[in-house]
């Protein structure tokens, strides 16, 4: 997967995290297992990449 489709899936889930948050704190329920989905997706599409090839 290139780097800039990788971006724009982060980008994509940053704000899908952002609508799930607010929706979250006005509702409640599961809503916050989707927060934490689209988070962790968004860490991984918007995070640096590493240096090492190695590294875990």
């Amino acid at each position: 997967m290139t780097p800039a489709r990788r971006k724009l899936i982060g980008n994509i889930f940053l704000v899908l995290t952002l609508i799930f948050t607010v929706t979250a704190l006005s509702q409640g329920g599961l809503w916050w297992a989707a927060v934490t989905v689209s988070a962790a997706i968004t860490l991984w599409g918007i995070g640096t990449k590493s240096d090492h090839k190695d590294a875990l």
